[in-house]
């Protein structure tokens, strides 16, 4: 599988070699250039070069000739992409060289619409499906192995998990709210609750979960206890996928206000006790983001996963890399 860089949502692999040369040229010029006149006429002040970021931030995209087809929610295991496909009915897992390949469940298990994945300490992997006609969650081992022992939770809608440090899973029921290990701790009945719960990250013992219904973001302690981030800045957008850097910056994937997710973004949202700064980290137009749900962090980039976008169905069903920093 091909691994291309972009430039401006060109892919260099339809670029010739010469023209991919000048290109390069003509790029770092108008950078060199532009940061020149952000301070120039002798006082000047100081040059803006924030805002040229994201046109010099490095993008990849992994091909979509294989297996990609819906990718919802993602998670690593020891620096591999594990991502789950729900137009394809599987789990697709993609190495540090972007080889895909499908990750083996058992023979004869037959089951649809995988969206969130996850894994506990023991590196054992946990996908929400569809499964005889029920949203549930199955836990696997790394050969594929169903663990018979674990319970089977069901859900009314089923969207993202994820296991804490203790192995407690924290499940969305898209429908219901917030369940952990099997006990509905947050949802209808609770006061300011709006179904439309989907990404769910944990940091530091604390659980947050996106509403995309209310541009909201939970935040879960140990004793259950559920608060609302107070957010400032840039306002979210149907947020959904979420991941946290190694500093602690939490990063949200917004589909967008648009029914076909033509302005998805990337949020990056510092956070300081129960508030946090929203900026901008990524637009639709900067790095080839459209209908874009999942996140992912490894290594200095984010993944963002790219479901069906009519409206430039070439960003379609691609799995979007982004550098973090900028040197």
């Amino acid at each position: 599988m091909m691994k291309t860089k972009a430039y401006y949502g060109l892919r260099l692999s339809d670029i010739h070699p010469l023209a991919h040369k000048i290109l390069k040229s003509i790029a770092g010029l108008w950078f060199f250039t532009s940061l020149l006149s952000c301070g120039g006429g002798g006082g000047g002040g100081t040059p803006q070069a924030m805002s040229l970021l994201p046109r010099e931030r490095i993008i990849e995209s992994f091909s979509t000739r294989m297996y990609i087809n819906e990718p919802k929610l993602m998670a690593f295991k020891n620096h591999v992409l594990y991502v789950a496909n729900s137009g394809g009915n599987n789990v697709v897992k993609i190495d540090t060289s972007g080889q895909q390949s499908l990750f083996n469940f058992d023979a004869g298990l037959s089951f649809s619409n995988p969206i969130g994945l996850s894994f506990n300490t023991s590196g054992e992997l946990y996908v929400s499906f569809v499964l005889a006609g029920s949203a549930t969650i199955r836990r696997f081992t790394s050969s594929g192995h169903q663990v018979p022992t674990f319970r089977a939770y069901s859900t009314t809608g089923h969207y993202g998990i994820v296991l804490d440090a203790n192995n407690s899973l924290y499940q969305v029921d898209t429908t219901n709210g917030l369940i952990k290990d099997g006990v509905l701790i947050y949802g209808a009945g609770n006061a300011g609750y709006a179904t439309g719960f989907a990404g769910v990250a944990q940091r530091n013992s604390l659980v947050y979960v996106t509403n995309q219904s209310t541009n909201e973001i939970k935040v879960i302690d140990a004793s259950n206890q559920v608060t609302t981030l107070q957010l400032s800045g840039k306002t979210l957008s149907r947020p959904h996928g979420l991941a946290f850097d190694t500093e602690g910056n939490l990063f949200v994937v917004n589909y967008g206000s648009q029914s076909d997710g033509s302005i998805s973004s990337v949020s990056k949202l510092v956070i300081t006790g129960q508030t946090a700064v929203v900026t901008e980290f990524a637009s639709a137009d900067s790095a080839g983001l459209c209908a874009s749900v999942g996140a992912a962090i490894d290594d200095g980039f984010i993944y963002v996963s790219n479901g069906n976008c009519s409206l430039y169905p070439t960003r379609s069903n691609r799995i979007q890399r982004i550098e973090l920093k900028v040197n």
